[in-house]
């Protein structure tokens, strides 16, 4: 009887200490584990941060260079984002990608003030989006071929901004910015995707039609690289 006693003691000393050997594991883990959460919550915040000071730093100086433009241009500077918005659909001809002489003489004289700030933070910046937006409007067609009609007609817009900015000789000779543009300069044509709507959420047909610079931070990709890395691992 006493030696079926001490078996059975052996026994459950040998599952007490294979419990604290899991239970030691379990908690190793869960430090682990901390401490990995720690890390990326650290990062996170870090790249929040680079990402908001790249914003103050751009949208400032774009505030001061243009203060003395933006009622006549009928522009708007980081409103929803970091972006410089033109809201003017006498920019181009009516159902028309062509740029009108007026946005051109805007353009002439926008752009390679633009440009300057931009090369000022040029290490910050990932892309420089032209968008082209459309009203939902396109008379005698359905919604499917109106979308694929504003596509075509805004994709054309943002297309031939692009092409006139960099074919300006305050750009064009700068062959530093050009090599850069080749590599981090778009055009969009976005459509109706992004309509403005009034207070009463009825769309406003004439603001629209727009065009858009965006500008898109490293930060904001390294953001988006660090949330798609948790979203894989998880």
């Amino acid at each position: 009887m006493s030696d079926f006693s001490t078996i059975l003691n052996t026994k459950n000393d040998k599952d007490e200490e294979s419990w604290i050997s899991i239970s030691d594991m379990m908690t190793g883990l869960m430090m682990i584990f901390l401490f990995i959460a720690i890390i990326y919550i650290q990062e996170i915040r870090m790249t929040f941060g680079e990402l908001d000071a790249v914003r103050e730093r751009i949208c400032s100086q774009l505030e001061t260079e243009f203060s003395q433009d933006k009622e006549n241009w009928k522009m708007s500077i980081c409103e929803g984002g970091l972006l410089v918005k033109f809201n003017n659909d006498g920019f181009f001809l009516a159902d028309s990608p062509e740029l009108t002489e007026e946005f051109k003489t805007l353009l002439t004289d926008f752009y390679p003030r633009f440009k300057k700030i931009l090369w000022k933070h040029i290490d910050s910046i990932e892309e420089l989006r032209i968008e082209g937006h459309a009203s939902s409007e396109a008379k005698g067609l359905s919604k499917l071929d109106a979308y694929i009609y504003n596509t075509e007609l805004s994709q054309g817009r943002s297309f031939n901004v692009m092409n006139f900015v960099l074919g300006l000789n305050e750009i064009n000779r700068r062959s530093d910015f050009l090599s850069w543009s080749y590599n981090n300069l778009t055009a969009h044509g976005m459509s109706s995707s992004e309509l403005i709507l009034s207070s009463d959420g009825i769309e406003d047909s004439k603001a629209s039609r727009r065009v858009e610079f965006r500008i898109r931070a490293k930060a904001e990709e390294t953001l988006l690289d660090l949330i798609k890395e948790e979203f894989n691992e998880a």
